[in-house]
C-alpha cells in the first residue's frame, strides 16, 4: 500500500525524495530511511546512511615519465623475472564512507579525487564503489 509521505521537502538529512513510501505491517519504509509505528498523527523519522566502500586507483599520466616504473623494470631481471617491458606505480587507496545513496557517494569520492587524493595535472584515477 502506498501512503502520501507526510514528510515531503523536510530539511535536514531525513528529508525524503519521493511523495510515498511503502508500508507494510504496522511500520513505514522507504528505501534506508526507516519510520517507526504510527501512533495517532505522530510518525517518528529516522534516517540511516548507507555504507560504501571505494576502490580507487591513481596512476600518473601516460604521457608522464615514471621513474619508479623504470627502475623496477631496470631491476626485475636482478630476481630473475624476464620480459617485462614496462611497469607503472601508482596509488590504490580504499575509502569506506557513509551517504545517502550510490550517487550521493559517487560524488564525495570523486570529490575526494579532485580535491585531494589524486593531483590532476599529473595523475589519472578510477573509482568503483559497493555497498557493504
Amino acid at each position: 500500500e502506498l501512503v502520501q509521505d507526510p514528510f515531503l521537502n523536510a530539511p535536514g538529512p531525513g528529508s525524503v525524495a519521493s511523495n510515498y513510501i511503502k508500508t507494510s505491517s504496522s511500520a513505514l519504509y522507504r528505501d534506508n530511511l526507516s519510520v517507526a509505528q504510527c501512533r495517532g498523527s505522530s510518525i517518528l523519522l529516522n534516517y540511516w546512511p548507507m555504507t560504501f566502500l571505494a576502490h580507487i586507483n591513481i596512476m600518473p599520466h601516460a604521457e608522464l615519465l615514471d621513474p619508479q616504473g623504470k627502475t623496477v623494470v631496470k631491476n626485475l631481471p636482478n630476481i630473475n623475472v624476464q620480459g617485462v617491458e614496462d611497469v607503472r606505480i601508482g596509488k590504490h587507496v580504499t575509502m569506506r564512507l557513509e551517504a545517502e545513496n550510490a550517487d550521493a557517494a559517487h560524488d564525495q569520492v570523486e570529490l575526494a579525487c579532485k580535491k585531494l587524493l589524486a593531483n590532476v595535472i599529473m595523475e589519472t584515477y578510477d573509482f568503483v564503489i559497493e555497498e557493504v
